[in-house]
């Protein structure tokens, strides 16, 4: 049965027609406001900032040959260690990688401080990529 509420909806409006007289609501300038560069030039680049120097330019190059970005030590204390280490594992740069704990593109070198305890027997490897302070050293001596 056809009824008012299942009729299929067949009304499109029309397209929006500005600057075809003051009669049609948006002649003039319109729908534009007055003056300004947006009604002179249309849109502006999604990128321009008003004239100063936009963030693409102000911010570093980030690539192949520049610099690694972050920290290139990354410190480590004996607390930390006792944490994340098990009994009996060695400790070198390749097992803090494995761990998620560094990342060799960012991270040059691992140095260990002497602050807290170390409560486990850890085999340190002591390389030019693991650095330890003179009281790290002191503990391990003992």
């Amino acid at each position: 049965m056809l009824t008012l509420h299942n009729l299929v909806k067949t009304v499109t409006k029309d397209k929006k027609r500005v600057g075809r007289g003051i009669g049609s609501g948006y002649g003039k300038n319109a729908g534009k406001g007055n003056k300004g560069q947006i009604k002179r030039a249309g849109k502006t680049r999604i990128t321009f900032e008003g004239g100063q120097k936009p963030l693409v330019r102000r911010i570093p190059k980030f690539g192949k040959m520049q610099k690694p970005v972050g920290k290139i030590v990354e410190v480590f204390s004996l607390t930390k260690i006792n944490k994340y280490f098990t009994d009996g594992e060695t400790l070198d740069f390749v097992t803090f990688v494995k761990k998620g704990l560094v990342h060799p593109r960012y991270c040059r070198q691992v140095r260990i401080i002497k602050s807290g305890t170390l409560n486990k027997k850890l085999t340190i490897i002591d390389d030019s990529k693991i650095y330890l302070t003179k009281g790290v050293r002191e503990i391990i001596a003992n």
